[in-house]
């Protein structure tokens, strides 16, 4: 039970370090060097269902992505999610 409460007052405080930090800018996070040149621009520009096919394959090479340039696709990732709400994808 006491481990229970501890949790909880645990899940509590990340949330509200998570809010207090306000809302992250992923198209300044991502290091759209090791992206085509033309990534960006094609996401902006995407669709909702084009867009979340690239958000798809963007999971699905992360962890190759991460052995090759040393980081992996989360932050690109965020900036999709990012779009599709702007987009009002969902």
């Amino acid at each position: 039970m006491k481990q229970i409460r501890e949790m909880k007052k645990l899940l509590i405080l990340l949330i509200f370090i998570i809010y207090s930090c306000g809302e992250i800018n992923y198209a300044e996070s991502v290091e759209w060097e090791y992206y085509q040149d033309d990534l960006k621009e094609k996401i902006d520009n995407a669709n909702c269902v084009d867009l979340q096919w690239e958000l798809e394959k963007a999971s699905a090479t992360s962890d190759a992505q991460r052995s090759i340039v040393g980081t992996d696709n989360s932050n690109l990732m965020g900036y999709m999610d990012q779009v599709l709400k702007e987009k009002g994808c969902y």
